[in-house]
């Protein structure tokens, strides 16, 4: 956290929470760095390129972005269906009538995302992997969520 001394890194760093709060109204985990991790407090350098951290920082993972491009909230051209229904099979398969797009493991406490897998081709059944301590976070092509303790 360089620069803290500044009036402007108090800006940045509250516009920087704001838009990590905000991704948690969209469902976002945390992440390792980027906007959902502690780098939302040089947020100023997603907009001012002097210094190279705006290239050195991934600000979004690749999960991130699919859970923004197929959300109800953001996604306009989404067909709304009411009776889709996503399945979790004896903790090992996760089903979806229409496709799933993203599955996250988070962890318990922290909310903090330990792996993902994102589909450009949706996948109607997918394999879980097994892990400690974790919610699931799925998304089908509709924007349709589950959330669910795998312990």
């Amino acid at each position: 956290m360089k620069n803290r001394g500044f009036l402007w890194s108090c800006y940045s760093t509250t516009f920087g929470a704001c838009i990590h709060e905000i991704g948690h109204i969209l469902d976002l985990g945390h992440s390792t760095n980027g906007i959902m991790g502690l780098d939302f407090n040089n947020i100023h350098s997603f907009f001012i390129s002097k210094d190279n951290l705006s290239r050195e920082i991934k600000w979004w993972t690749s999960s991130q972005i699919y859970i923004f491009s197929h959300h109800k909230w953001l996604n306009n051209s989404l067909q709304v269906i009411k009776n889709e229904i996503l399945q979790i099979i004896n903790n090992s398969f996760i089903k979806s009538n229409y496709g799933i797009v993203v599955i996250e493991y988070r962890q318990l406490v922290t909310n903090e995302i330990i792996n993902s897998e994102v589909f450009t081709l949706p996948a109607k059944s997918v394999k879980l992997k097994h892990f400690n301590n974790v919610i699931i976070f799925v998304m089908d092509i509709n924007g349709n969520i589950i959330k669910q303790n795998l312990s």
